[in-house]
């Protein structure tokens, strides 16, 4: 987080040292992203089925409009 920081460092030479989070801190802050990715995964699964859905339903009323003669189940109506 933001701030000022005094970090002392005592060695009997030359030395390299890392400054950083730790390594549950880093995993902590990363979960929120993770969770967001896999919204975001859920969402465009979600949308590939639909758009399947609709193209499977679009060709079916499409077939069904090029049937010859009337609907299935109707008839003239009597005549006397």
């Amino acid at each position: 987080s933001a701030g000022d920081y005094n970090i002392a460092i005592n060695t009997d030479g030359y030395s390299e040292v890392i400054v950083g989070r730790s390594f549950t801190g880093a995993i902590e802050s990363s979960l929120q992203w993770f969770f967001v990715a896999g919204l975001g995964g859920l969402v465009a699964i979600a949308g590939v089925v639909m758009l399947i859905v609709g193209a499977r339903r679009r060709g079916r009323m499409r077939r069904a409009a090029y049937t010859y003669g009337p609907p299935q189940g109707w008839a003239p109506p009597p005549t006397f």
